[in-house]
């Protein structure tokens, strides 16, 4: 009887997956219980929050080189947040040096801007004001025709 060889067929490996922080140390943790044989505790699987910890810190340390470097970052910060009151001041200070250098003028500043809309307001009220007059003086003149009759 002939005997067959055997062909050894590796099995399909899986696809290598890039692991967070907060991830591997879940899976450690979640590995270490079931060497046990202990259920996992849900305040022991903190992998969400070290990646947040990570992902703040990576922002934070970003924002600091572009700062450093000069450079305004592409994503602004929370509205209201110092950070946004700076990035919104390097921004418009960019806009202006760019403005400057093709020869435009810089942009207006608040105080500029609310000076012009009260500019705008009082021309307005001045014009409503003569409309007014006028009314009132074609009215008069029309009152004294009927008494002078």
């Amino acid at each position: 009887m002939e005997s067959k060889k055997r062909i050894f067929i590796r099995p399909k490996s899986k696809p290598f997956k890039v692991m967070t922080l907060g991830e591997e140390v879940d899976s450690l943790v979640t590995e270490w219980y079931r060497a046990r044989g202990e259920p996992v505790p849900p305040e022991d699987l903190v992998g969400k929050e070290i990646d947040a910890a990570e992902t703040a810190e990576a922002k934070r340390l970003d924002a600091a080189w572009a700062k450093e470097a000069g450079q305004i970052p592409d994503v602004a910060p929370a509205y209201g947040t110092p950070e946004f009151w700076e990035y919104h001041r390097a921004k418009k200070a960019a806009e202006n040096a760019r403005r400057a250098e093709e020869g435009l003028p810089p942009l207006p500043t608040k105080k500029e801007l609310e000076a012009e809309k009260a500019k705008k307001k009082a021309a307005k009220e001045a014009e409503k004001a003569a409309k007014e007059a006028e009314k009132a003086a074609k009215k008069l003149a029309k009152d004294l025709k009927k008494m002078a009759i």
